[in-house]
Formats: C-alpha cells, sequence, structure tokens
C-alpha cells in the first residue's frame, strides 16, 4: 500500500495493488473515520503490473 502524493487532495489517498481472478487490478481509497472509501479500481497498467511483480 502507497500514499498518493500525485496531487493535494485535501485529505491522505492510498493506493493498493492486488489481483482479482487473473488481473492485478489498482485501488485508490481514502479512509474517513471509521469507513474505507473507494474512489478508484481500474485495472494495473503495464508499469505498475511490472514495479508488483518485482516486489513480491
Amino acid at each position: 500500500m502507497l500514499i498518493d502524493e500525485r496531487r493535494q487532495y485535501g485529505e491522505t489517498r492510498y493506493i493498493a495493488y492486488g489481483p482479482i481472478g487473473t488481473r492485478l487490478h489498482c485501488l485508490i481509497f481514502t479512509i474517513r473515520g471509521d469507513t474505507l472509501r473507494a474512489i478508484s479500481l481500474r485495472k494495473a497498467n503495464f508499469r505498475e503490473v511490472r514495479d508488483y511483480e518485482q516486489e513480491i
């Protein structure tokens, strides 16, 4: 899990990667109180897949 520092969002946003079926996906989310709020879920791009595979 990484902190999304690309922009100032007014809240801390996190980036998490994980497989769904056979594809790697990227989840952007924030935590508000006791609630995890999903902002975006998409298929990981080639660079993200490559970096993920090098880390595991």
